[in-house]
């Protein structure tokens, strides 16, 4: 399992696409070229013909390209992911799903076609937290970078987010109960995992 920062902005200072994905329970991403021309569907593509994709289509940023090779072959299901916005971590989820492509996944408010689903937890109170690399708009965190966002959460009364093994869970009473299902956004729980007993 990998803990991720992920920025929802186009460029710098361009509009945050953070609040759209929310609601549709996605994490989601886009990359242009030199010509404006975006990254295509990534689903049949394997990571050796990505970066000759990559190097013949011109496209030329490196943190974009850490952004698509992190989302398209390295998050996984069950992965955690924190939304930075500026200076402050304002969501987290857990990823439900591997990497899709949907022009219309944001309903066309974005052009940001590849996407991970997440349930985002949707009480989470936003904090400062500089980990370095502010810049990067998907970084993987290290263990010192993971240690230090659990200081802060832990300094303002909240915990680094573990995932469960199984939304379900067993009560004693023997139903079958959804833990903590009110906190989580759309598309909780993940597909395929852990249905009720009928």
């Amino acid at each position: 399992m990998n803990y991720w920062r992920m920025s929802f902005r186009y460029g710098s200072g361009g509009e945050s696409a953070l609040a759209k994905c929310i609601e549709k329970g996605v994490a989601a991403a886009n990359i242009f070229n030199d010509y404006n021309e975006p990254l295509p569907d990534l689903r049949d593509i394997t990571e050796s013909t990505f970066s000759k994709l990559w190097e013949e289509g011109e496209y030329n940023s490196p943190t974009a390209r850490m952004t698509m090779c992190g989302m398209r072959y390295r998050m996984g299901v069950g992965d955690v992911i924190y939304a930075k916005e500026n200076r402050e971590m304002v969501s987290c989820g857990i990823i439900t799903s591997e990497y899709d492509y949907d022009p219309n996944i944001l309903d066309g408010e974005f052009e940001w076609p590849h996407f991970v689903r997440v349930n985002w937890d949707l009480n989470f109170k936003p904090v400062q937290a500089l980990l370095g690399a502010e810049r990067i708009t998907l970084l993987r965190l290290n263990e010192g970078r993971i240690a230090e966002l659990k200081r802060i959460l832990e300094a303002s009364g909240q915990s680094l987010l573990v995932p469960p093994v199984n939304p379900y869970s067993v009560y004693p009473d023997g139903q079958n109960k959804l833990q903590d299902c009110q906190q989580w956004g759309p598309g909780y729980p993940p597909q395929g995992v852990g249905s009720p007993d009928p």
